[in-house]
C-alpha cells in the first residue's frame, strides 16, 4: 500500500455547500486501511509517516518508483483517491490495473470511477 499517513481531520473534509455533493476527502480512510495492515509482515505499507518522513514526490521519478514497487509483486493495491469528486480520477486505479493488481477503491456511485469499474456487478 502506497499512502502518506494523514490523520488530521482536514483530510476528511466534506463540503455539503458546494454544487458537488460528493466532495469528500478520503486520505483519512486510506490511512485507516494502512493502519490495519501496518503490523502484518504479509503487507507492505509505503509512504511518509509510516517508515520514513520522506515524501515519495521528492524522489526523482516518484511515479516510476511506485510502479516498480507494486508491479507483479502485489495482489491487492490501494487505489483510494485523495478526494471523492464527481469528475476526478487520478492515476491510482490505472496504476493498480497496469501492474496486474486488484485495486481497492472507495467512491460514491455518481463518481466517474463507477463508470470504469462495474459496480453494479459487485
Amino acid at each position: 500500500m502506497l499512502a502518506e499517513k494523514r490523520v488530521e481531520q482536514k483530510f476528511f473534509n466534506q463540503d455539503k455547500e458546494k454544487d458537488d455533493k460528493n466532495l469528500m476527502g478520503l486520505s483519512l480512510y486510506r490511512t485507516q486501511l494502512a493502519e490495519y495492515f501496518i503490523d502484518d509482515s504479509h503487507y507492505n505499507v509505503i509512504g511518509k509517516g509510516w517508515h520514513t518522513e520522506t515524501r515519495r514526490q521528492e524522489l526523482p521519478d516518484w511515479h516510476l518508483d511506485k510502479l516498480e514497487s507494486i508491479n507483479r509483486t502485489t495482489f491487492l493495491c490501494s487505489a483510494i483517491e485523495n478526494t471523492n469528486l464527481s469528475n476526478y480520477i487520478s492515476e491510482k486505479l490505472f496504476d493498480a490495473l497496469a501492474c496486474l493488481t486488484l485495486p481497492i477503491c472507495y467512491f460514491s456511485g455518481s463518481v466517474k470511477l463507477s463508470k470504469i469499474i462495474d459496480v453494479d456487478g459487485v
